[in-house]
């Protein structure tokens, strides 16, 4: 019972907090998203995953196309006995493949961790990390990938966008990333 009153105090606290911020209920997760300009999370199922995304309206590039960031949260539910280690680690052998739809040349730049000096990541059930890889057209992306395994769920947060673009975008990242906070 005090679980659940401390759990409906903190969707009501979170709740006024401000537009951008997002409960993920089946991975008890709080998410505030950067700015007003990202709107709050669509909703999708793919096969056993539930996804949410957020897309804000597209920027510039120096060529002038239209790149349009994102930050997707996929979440799946596993078994209680895997840890983050363990799944983070599936779910990165699985995007070091080259990918069908043309992922590759993925590198890892950092890695991230709870207590570390730079602070990307602020709670032990996660882990996180800096990625480069280029797409189907050969287009350099930078990505944070962050790791978070909470109450049976696993979840890959993605924060994506091509690397010129990822200079205007990267800060909104870490915000988010920041803000992420696991509920009762």
């Amino acid at each position: 019972m005090k679980n659940t009153i401390t759990y409906l105090c903190l969707l009501l606290l979170i709740s006024g907090a401000g537009q951008c911020q997002n409960v993920l209920l089946e991975a008890k997760l709080a998410v505030t998203l950067p700015s007003p300009a990202w709107p709050d999370f669509t909703r999708e199922i793919q096969g056993g995953r539930l996804i949410y995304t957020s897309k804000p309206n597209p920027i510039f590039d120096k060529a002038g196309q239209n790149i349009t960031p994102n930050i997707s949260f996929i979440l799946e539910q596993i078994p209680d006995a895997l840890d983050l280690k363990t799944f983070s680690m599936e779910l990165q052998r699985e995007l070091s493949k080259d990918q069908p739809d043309g992922l590759h040349n993925l590198r890892v730049l950092k890695t991230y961790r709870a207590g570390g000096r730079d602070a990307v990541i602020r709670q032990k059930n996660m882990v996180g990390y800096q990625l480069n890889y280029l797409d189907k057209d050969s287009v350099a992306h930078t990505v944070y990938v962050v790791y978070i395994v909470h109450n049976s769920v696993g979840v890959q947060a993605i924060f994506d966008s091509t690397t010129e673009v990822f200079k205007q975008c990267g800060s909104e990242f870490l915000r988010t990333i920041h803000s992420i906070t696991t509920l009762p």
